[in-house]
């Protein structure tokens, strides 16, 4: 990353990424919570070279440690329907692997145009949604907007937008 690129990387939104593309939070929400722990982030980077992040937590004293709780109660579990939308494909099938081992059904894509079609093609389908906020071609809160102006009973939309 060259200087001007350095000074911006842990502001909210910011991107190198085209327009459709996303957008960043994932630097910002680190340096915010290494800033809430009194952590701190150091980077090096050269054009062309590639960058290396340093995270520094503090260190605890023995007694300010967590007493780690000896009953392990297992998680709790569902059955309901998730229609999942990642654009990013890794984070997608993990959080899908996650949910389907606490017994969920779900039907997981990439693509928040796809996703729009899967639900209103068949909405009774889901009982949950959960989507990303940042996604090329329809952003998590555009897409939730056209998502609850559908009509569940009719599978039509309520209202254009």
């Amino acid at each position: 990353m060259d200087e001007e690129t350095l000074k911006k990387i842990f502001d909210p939104y910011f991107t190198t990424k085209g327009k459709d593309q996303g957008t960043g939070l994932g630097l910002f929400v680190v340096h915010g919570i290494l800033k809430s722990m009194n952590g701190h982030i150091r980077v090096q980077s050269q054009p062309d070279q590639g960058s290396t992040f340093s995270i520094y937590f503090p260190r605890m004293k023995e007694e300010g440690l967590y007493k780690l709780n000896k009953e392990i109660k297992p998680l709790p579990r569902g059955s309901e329907r998730i229609l999942l939308v990642d654009d990013d494909q890794a984070i997608a099938e993990l959080e899908q692997r996650i949910l389907e081992n606490l017994g969920y059904q779900v039907t997981m894509t990439t693509s928040s145009l796809k996703a729009l079609d899967l639900f209103r093609a068949r909405p009774a389908r889901f009982d949950v949604v959960i989507t990303d906020m940042n996604m090329p071609n329809l952003q998590g809160d555009d897409f939730a907007k056209k998502f609850f102006l559908c009509d569940p009973y009719t599978h039509s939309p309520l209202y254009r937008i």
